[in-house]
C-alpha cells in the first residue's frame, strides 16, 4: 500500500521536502545505531551478572553462567559505522559472533553424535523485549528530529 504526495511547482517546498527526507533517512540510520547500542549495552550487562536468572519476574530457564566471558565480549553493533542499507530500509544487527551462541539461546543436542543435551538458557530475546520501549524512544527521538 502506497500514498502520494504531491507538490504545486513550487521549487522551494520541493527542494525543503527532499532536504527533510535526506535528513529523516540519516537519522533513522544513526537512530538504529544508538538503538543497536543500547541493546549492546543491555546484553553485555545481562550476562555480566548471569545471563537469564535476572530476567524479571521468574525465568523457567536455567541460569547461563560465564565461565570465560567469550560471548559476552563476542557482543557487537554490526556495521559499527551506522545502519547498514537493505533492499527494504535499514538494519543494524545486534548480537555475539561465536558459534555456541545460538544453542545457549535456543538449546539444542551437541557434541559427538549429539549426545549432549543444552538447555535453552536465552539472553537475547528477554533482552530485547525488556528493552523494546527505550530501543523505539532512541529511534523515534532521532526521526523527529528533522521535523523540528
Amino acid at each position: 500500500m502506497e500514498i502520494t504526495i504531491s507538490i504545486g511547482d513550487n521549487k522551494t517546498e520541493s527542494i525543503k521536502l527532499r532536504k527533510m527526507t535526506r535528513d529523516m533517512q540519516k537519522n533513522l540510520s544513526s537512530g538504529l545505531q544508538t538503538a543497536g547500542r543500547i541493546m549492546e549495552r543491555a546484553l553485555k550487562k545481562r550476562l555480566q551478572r548471569g545471563g537469564t536468572l535476572h530476567i524479571k519476574g521468574r525465568s523457567p530457564y536455567p541460569d547461563l553462567r560465564s565461565r570465560t566471558g567469550t560471548l559476552r565480549r563476542s557482543i557487537a553493533v554490526n556495521p559499527q559505522s551506522g545502519a547498514k542499507k537493505v533492499s527494504n530500509g535499514y538494519q543494524v544487527r545486534v548480537g555475539p559472533n561465536i558459534v555456541y551462541a545460538r544453542i545457549h539461546e535456543f538449546g539444542g543436542m551437541t557434541g559427538r553424535n549429539y549426545a549432549t543435551r543444552i538447555p535453552a538458557r536465552p539472553y537475547l530475546m528477554p533482552t530485547f523485549k525488556d528493552e523494546k520501549k527505550n530501543i523505539t524512544d532512541a529511534i523515534i527521538k532521532k526521526l523527529v528530529e528533522p521535523l523540528k
